[in-house]
């Protein structure tokens, strides 16, 4: 009777163990199991991490390609004034080609901010500092854009700037010929004593018995210029007289030119000094 007892006591004991060992195995399984899942979602949201950081930072490289391109564009469109004229045009072209290149890029930019933004928005790991990185990156390519299209509307702009500056300068080069027309252009008559009288271009001061004696011939005040014809005094060195040259007003020193007289009775008179020959923009030739 007393080993029966013992025999149902260690039947009991080992039904016990045995149900403890199961219950403890099963524990130890889902513990490796829920270990195992954790190790899996760490790694996952640490590569979810590291590919939204990736995409960020090559957004911002390309940002930054921008912002250098952006400073050359500027830099260049400040020296467009500079080249020639018949080249200003096509220097603009060249430009806002390259303002429209990044222009597309940053357009390109814009996409991959928009597919981080669904991908952060779309995961179950939500991170305030990675939502931060996305909004800083989309501020920064809105101020980039903004600058970009500053840059552009100059370019442009510097189509009807050229035009104008290029408008001053010709109409400054239009008063520079004038005055140098004008520099260049000086008046002669030629006519015997009588004719020039009449019309009022010389008179005689002087003298006495009425000026019949010792009288001086100059030029008349109000000189009618319609009377004169004009000409450059580069290109026109030669005055050439039927008959014999009298006199030239207002006088001249000798040095200054030279006459000779030609078979047939020609008179041949040549400037041999312009500065001083010209000094006076009038020539008169009295003939006899």
């Amino acid at each position: 009777m007393k080993y029966a007892i013992l025999l149902i006591l260690a039947a009991f004991l080992l039904v016990g163990c045995s149900g403890r060992a199961e219950e403890l195995e099963k524990q130890n399984a889902a513990l490796q199991q829920q270990n195992k899942d954790l190790s899996q979602d760490l790694t996952s949201q640490d590569e979810y991490i590291d590919e939204v950081v990736t995409s960020v930072n090559e957004v911002y490289l390309s940002i930054e390609a921008a912002r250098a391109s952006e400073k050359n564009l500027l830099s260049e469109s400040k020296g467009i004034e500079g080249t020639k004229a018949k080249n200003k045009d096509d220097v603009r072209k060249d430009l806002l080609g390259r303002i429209a290149t990044v222009n597309e890029n940053l357009q390109a930019n814009y996409k991959k901010v928009d597919d981080l933004q669904k991908k952060v928005n779309s995961s179950r790991k939500q991170s305030g500092a990675l939502q931060t990185m996305v909004d800083n990156l989309r501020k920064t390519i809105e101020e980039r854009e903004q600058s970009i299209a500053a840059l552009e509307m100059k370019v442009s702009g510097l189509e009807g700037e050229v035009a104008a500056k290029s408008e001053v300068v010709r109409q400054r080069e239009l008063v520079i010929d004038a005055q140098k027309k004008e520099i260049a252009t000086v008046y002669y008559v030629i006519g015997t004593k009588k004719e020039l009288e009449e019309k009022g271009i010389i008179k005689d001061e002087g003298g006495f018995l009425w000026g019949l004696v010792g009288s001086t011939t100059t030029l008349a005040s109000g000189l009618d210029p319609s009377y004169f014809t004009p000409i450059d005094r580069a290109r026109n060195t030669t005055f050439r007289v039927e008959g014999k040259i009298r006199e030239i007003l207002p006088k001249r020193n000798a040095e200054y030119y030279t006459q000779q007289k030609n078979e047939g009775g020609e008179s041949v008179l040549t400037v041999a000094d312009l500065d001083h020959f010209w000094r006076d923009k009038y020539l008169v030739i009295l003939t006899d």
